[in-house]
């Protein structure tokens, strides 16, 4: 148990002060373990990181240095990942995810497994090219330059895609931090999209698109509706997002595919 003591002070009328001391217990629990690990088609080490939630009143959550992690895939490769340094596990040299391939985490922490399994889609959305469009300085619009993303989506099945928009190596974040969506609306089409952000001259803009599977699509959605509530009287009531980490480790363990393009601003 904590304590946490605060000091009530109050004037009745006219009369001197008087101060109450109130304690009041808050129970703690044991840490969860929360997983952040993301299996791409780029060449790369695979890559998990494993932190302990904090309480309440710490500042940082502590990574996990003592744990055994694993992933594997539906052909039978196996692979080690071996602790680097804060909570961040690798494997020793670069790996490959592969497309409609399912691969499989699997963590050994505090006498606990912990299991997840995702896949990356068979399909992915391709950029074409990333041209500008310069804006004159109005009354809702700032002087400078919007991305415009030229892109062909398959046609032929339901997929979900992630994008990301950088300046300068620097995820943009505001307002969108997670753009998600699906392809309903444009099965089979070629898309032409203006990115949200504004670059000025000499920012190396970049785009990229992930393409997820539909379990991932949903955490990162309630991620989403979480991260944009604003206290109002009709905000959805805060929960965890349903992470797909199993005996009740908090996080995500998701493969997608990754594809992306760049250009420098006039």
């Amino acid at each position: 148990m904590k304590k946490i003591t605060f000091l009530f002070s109050a004037f009745v009328l006219l009369l001197s002060s008087c101060t109450e001391v109130v304690e009041i217990e808050l129970t703690t629990s044991e840490p969860k373990l929360v997983v952040e690990a993301l299996i791409t088609d780029n060449v790369e080490p695979f890559q998990v990181k494993l932190t302990l939630l904090a309480p309440y009143f710490d500042a940082n959550n502590p990574g996990v240095s003592n744990a055994e992690v694993y992933i594997s895939d539906n052909t039978g490769n196996v692979d080690t990942l071996y602790h680097t340094s804060n909570g961040i596990y690798q494997t020793i040299g670069n790996r490959q995810g592969v497309l409609g391939r399912t691969y499989s985490l699997l963590v050994l922490y505090n006498g606990t497994s912990f299991t997840a399994n995702s896949t990356i889609p068979a399909n992915k959305m391709m950029l074409d090219t990333i041209t500008t469009i310069y804006n004159q300085q109005s009354a809702f619009i700032d002087e400078g330059y919007n991305v415009i993303l030229n892109a062909q989506d398959n046609g032929a099945t339901v997929d979900y895609y992630r994008f990301l928009f950088y300046k300068n190596d620097t995820l943009q974040t505001d307002p969108f931090k997670y753009f998600v969506t699906d392809d309903e609306q444009v099965q089979g089409n070629y898309i032409i999209a203006q990115v949200p952000f504004n670059y000025q001259t000499g920012d190396t803009a970049r785009v990229e698109i992930q393409c997820l599977d539909l379990d991932y699509f949903t955490y990162l959605n309630a991620v989403a509706t979480q991260t944009q509530n604003t206290g109002g009287p009709f905000d959805s009531p805060p929960s965890n997002p349903p992470s797909n980490i199993s005996n009740g480790a908090l996080g995500y363990f998701a493969a997608v595919s990754r594809n992306w393009k760049e250009i420098v601003l006039p």
